[in-house]
């Protein structure tokens, strides 16, 4: 018996409708963790926390410029500063 016949073929919808929602995180983190994966594939040692630590950074300046343009785009405005956003993101968070 399998689990289709058992439970029907609703039973599956709440996932679907799950992944369908959470698809943009879920997205995030699959890249995530191929990047970590290439970095301790490409790397001569063990993966360490400074090549965590230094990916995370380097994405949470791409993610902040994102939210930032998503908003001008939502918000029915068209910017073309994406790079001065971007810069402002990295001085930013240098001086943290």
């Amino acid at each position: 018996m399998s689990l289709v016949s058992a439970r029907g073929p609703k039973a599956t919808v709440p996932l679907a409708r799950w992944l369908a929602r959470n698809r943009g995180a879920l997205i995030a983190a699959i890249v995530f963790a191929l990047s970590l994966g290439v970095v301790d594939w490409v790397g001569a040692g063990p993966l360490t926390y400074f090549d965590v630590s230094f990916l995370s950074s380097g994405g949470a300046t791409s993610a902040i410029a994102a939210m930032g343009q998503t908003l001008v785009v939502l918000s029915g405005g068209f910017d073309l500063s994406a790079g001065a956003v971007v810069s402002l993101v990295n001085v930013a968070l240098a001086s943290s």
